[in-house]
């Protein structure tokens, strides 16, 4: 238990030798966990510092979007799914929520901060909606 009654997941996945899966409160606290799983995991399968420094970035920032825009700034309740993937010498991995979905918010001004930021780091990247609501970001890293 945290402060004034609230629980905090610790990241525990269900894990295999090449994917990684996590469900977590959509918290600010679960920000940093979940970079450094995924950092963990794909230094197991040979990203390099580089490399694990731009996928920390961008998870971190597909979180972030997760826990501000899905859920108005993060609930206990809401969940944030993680789940990472190697093979083919490179780490797929996918962010996603069950909140508002990608146009909810009226006064966005189209690719924020972080989306660029995710764009920028990943070799390839998507943002699409989910089925029946929500956000999935999916980024792909060439090891």
């Amino acid at each position: 238990m945290t402060g004034a009654g609230q629980r905090q997941d610790r990241v525990t996945a269900r894990a295999s030798a090449n994917v990684f899966a996590v469900s977590v409160s959509a918290v600010p606290a679960s920000v940093g966990p979940l970079r450094r799983a995924v950092s963990a995991f794909a230094a197991v399968h040979g990203a390099s510092p580089s490399m694990r420094s731009d996928i920390a970035l961008a998870v971190s920032e597909a979180v972030t979007n997760a826990v501000l825009h899905a859920y108005g700034g993060g609930s206990e309740a809401a969940r944030v799914h993680v789940l990472a993937d190697y093979e083919d010498s490179a780490i797929e991995i996918i962010v996603a929520d069950d909140g508002v979905g990608l146009n909810a918010d009226v006064d966005s001004e189209g690719l924020g901060l972080g989306l660029g930021l995710i764009a920028k780091s990943a070799a390839r990247f998507n943002a699409r909606p989910r089925d029946p609501r929500g956000t999935e970001i999916w980024m792909r890293f060439e090891i």
